[in-house]
């Protein structure tokens, strides 16, 4: 905040204001104030020229004075500290704001502002709200000075009739607050200076001449039709026709009244000469004949005020609309996704007005909040898209509603965003773990089968390689061996190997080892007949197991 060190009400102050978009302001930039319209404000600060104050207006700005400065001791007591008068200024956003505030505490932490006493406020304030056309001033004091709240007073200068409420800021006020303050910069950056009308009023009308038939005798007439006829067709034929302004339609409605009274003229001429003769054929179809031509000229021109009425107020509507749509395309190119979207009610901002100034001024006031409120929605889409971009660059695939999410508000679309991606991540882990298990129990099954396999080729290439009987009797017999006795010996001399690694002891010793039964067996040449039918794989294993056979043998012995 900015303090300015300038008497309010002052040369100094005004000029300082000039400068500023002020609080005080901030309603018809809004187009929420009931004394100056939108566009007013605009032609204000591009040119720079204020509306003299009147008189009047002067003695209410003098009365409030006075109530303000009556209501300031009053106020002070009832908030326990003293009041100053403020002036400040703060930018935002690029937007110069100036406040003027009725009383700042020495803290700056509590404001005051205080208004004249009026029906409509107080009653405002006795149900616990600041209306519309008050609480942007309120709000943009809390944002130049930084004050915490403030307490807004409707008073007449009298402890009993000073009330008042504490007023504290509002996210979304302020953002539309400085939203508005922003269109309206951008409209007065574009603004070209509009001719200012004043109000229409009627031209003044032609006079017919007034109308005379007399009745002199039983059938002498004398009258003026032929003097009021020319006359009449004249009038008629200067009628516009092609009415533009609200001049034009205003003369055309004066000149419905000239011609409904010159019918009614005519009527009373025509019932008077009646009165007066019992038929006069000739004047009545004289009085007949300008008095159609009267009637159906007024019905003409009042089908044509009506008709070129509502198209200037159709034109006025659909230029506003054509505006707004242009405004809402250049977003959306800036966007690059057509997401901005917001209605409009135009007719409504019209109904019930007449003039063309003030339908055109309606239409300015909605078009403005329009494109406040589009320019609110472009800011979060694109606040929206920069956070997809930087949290979903690698998962754009997730988000084919991509429009819709970024229509959200900020905080919200962003945690949809972590949800869906975190989803995403989670199912995708369940996933492969569940690919990774598949791949696993395929590669047991895998492995079991190898295994089995091996264990059946070591196998058939064992029986394939294990001597017969009949092979080792002719071996014994060529190398001059004797036949061993069944009664000593084993019957065969020949190993068996149940399993890889593993030989049957029952096989090579079949009998029990005893100090007798070691002496008779002849174990070292079963030894030598075992080592032959061995694979080499197996040797280890089976050299193991003798060393354990013989470590048994000699203990028995």
């Amino acid at each position: 905040m900015n303090i300015i060190e300038v008497q309010q009400g002052s040369s100094e102050w005004l000029a300082v204001r000039a400068q500023h978009f002020t609080a005080s302001e901030a309603a018809a930039a809004m187009g929420l104030s009931k004394y100056q319209t939108r566009d007013q404000l605009l032609r204000q600060k591009s040119s720079g020229i204020t509306e003299e104050v009147s008189e009047q207006k002067q003695r209410l700005f003098n009365q409030g004075h006075a109530s303000e400065a009556a209501a300031r001791p009053i106020v002070e007591a009832r908030i326990g500290e003293d009041l100053f008068p403020c002036t400040a200024t703060l930018e935002v956003d690029g937007l110069p704001l100036l406040a003027s505030m009725d009383g700042l505490t020495m803290g700056e932490d509590r404001a005051w502002e205080n208004k004249l006493m009026n029906a409509p406020l107080l009653a405002a304030i006795q149900s616990g709200e600041v209306p519309n056309t008050h609480w942007p001033q309120l709000e943009q004091g809390l944002l130049v000075t930084g004050a915490e709240k403030v307490y807004f007073t409707v008073s007449d200068g009298t402890e009993e009739g000073t009330v008042g409420l504490w007023y504290q800021s509002r996210p979304e006020r302020r953002a539309q607050l400085i939203a508005a303050w922003k269109q309206f910069a951008e409209d007065l950056a574009n603004y070209k200076a509009v001719e200012v009308i004043p109000a229409a009023v009627a031209s003044p009308q032609m006079a017919l001449p007034a109308l005379a038939i007399q009745v002199n005798g039983s059938i002498t007439l004398t009258d003026n039709l032929a003097i009021f006829g020319d006359r009449l067709k004249s009038y008629v034929e200067a009628i516009n026709k092609k009415p533009e302004t609200d001049q034009d339609f205003a003369d055309l409605e004066s000149t419905v009244k000239t011609l409904k009274t010159a019918e009614q003229a005519l009527d009373a001429a025509e019932s008077n000469a009646l009165g007066q003769t019992a038929s006069i054929d000739e004047m009545r179809r004289t009085v007949g004949l300008y008095r159609d031509l009267a009637r159906q000229n007024r019905l003409v021109v009042e089908k044509l005020v009506k008709a070129e009425k509502e198209n200037r107020r159709n034109a006025i509507i659909l230029a506003g609309k054509q505006a707004l749509a242009e405004r809402v395309a250049g977003m959306n190119d800036s966007l690059g996704i057509a997401c901005v979207s917001v209605v409009a009610d135009f007719a409504g901002s019209v109904k019930g007005l007449k003039s063309l100034a003030s339908i055109q001024s309606a239409v300015s006031d909605e078009l403005a909040r329009a494109t406040i409120e589009a320019n609110g929605i472009a800011d979060r889409v694109r606040i929206n898209l920069r956070t997809m971009g930087e949290l979903a660059k690698d998962h754009a695939f997730l988000f084919p509603d991509t429009a819709q999410i970024i229509l959200k508000p900020n905080g919200d679309c962003m945690d949809t965003i972590k949800v869906r991606i975190a989803e995403h991540k989670e199912a995708e882990a369940k996933r492969l773990e569940a690919e990774r298990e598949k791949i696993r129990g395929e590669e047991e099954v895998k492995a079991a089968a190898k295994v089995k396999a091996e264990q059946e080729a070591i196998e058939a290439q064992r029986k394939a390689s294990e001597p017969t009987p009949a092979t080792t009797n002719m071996g014994a017999a060529a190398g001059g061996s004797q036949p061993v006795d069944a009664s000593t010996e084993p019957a065969s001399s020949t190993c068996t190997v149940q399993s890889s690694g593993q030989i049957s002891a029952e096989r090579v010793a079949p009998m029990p080892i005893t100090s007798q039964n070691i002496a008779s067996f002849n174990y070292r040449s079963r030894i030598d007949d075992l080592l032959d039918c061995l694979l080499p794989n197996e040797l280890q294993t089976v050299l193991e197991f003798v060393g354990k056979l013989v470590e048994k043998m000699e203990i028995a012995a």
